[in-house]
């Protein structure tokens, strides 16, 4: 055996056969895996777009109300059935909360120009007792009116002396500090 096959040949004329389609309708591939891509829902999409337009349409109507309110004039607080008990000292006032009572005391007030803002401004040294239970006591949880019912809130800016400070206090103790408004 060389190189040269010999033998006899099982093609008429010796030709390689030809090759042929196969009869009826071609077969059926699976599509490519690596170029398939499911159709797109547009679920996900409608939702977002729907929930940012309701975020957008909440945040419009909260800061039209809260304009509105910025914009309506304040009055002066409507009294209580039971008004505080003014205790023999006139710049003393006991007081009761859920947690405990206290008195509340100006020890001394002083009108006097501004530093920050044209006007006056009033300082106010305070004492607080705790009398029973326990009482939390913070400068921003004061406020104050004036006699036409403007509200006015802690001008920290303006304080000189040693602000009151934040904490609670149980039966017999006593803090001092310095609120202005």
């Amino acid at each position: 055996m060389g190189s040269t096959p010999s033998g006899p040949s099982f093609t008429p004329g010796g030709m390689p056969p030809r090759w042929s389609e196969p009869l009826g309708p071609a077969p059926i591939r699976p599509p490519d895996p690596a170029s398939y891509r499911p159709p797109r829902s547009r679920v996900p999409v409608i939702l977002t777009t729907a929930a940012f337009a309701l975020v957008a349409l909440v945040v419009v109507i909260a800061s039209l109300v809260a304009h509105r309110a910025d914009q309506q004039p304040v009055s002066a607080p409507s009294r209580s059935a039971a008004p505080p008990r003014i205790t023999t000292a006139t710049d003393s006032i006991e007081f009761t909360t859920r947690t405990g009572s206290g008195r509340l005391t100006i020890v001394e007030h002083a009108w006097r120009p501004g530093r920050t803002d044209p006007g006056s401004v009033l300082e106010v040294d305070v004492r607080i007792e705790c009398t029973s239970g326990s009482v939390g006591y913070d400068p921003f949880a004061f406020q104050a009116f004036d006699g036409a019912g403007n509200l006015f809130d802690l001008a920290a800016e303006e304080i000189r002396g040693p602000m009151l400070g934040v904490g609670v206090l149980r039966p017999g103790e006593t803090t001092t500090g310095q609120i202005a408004f």
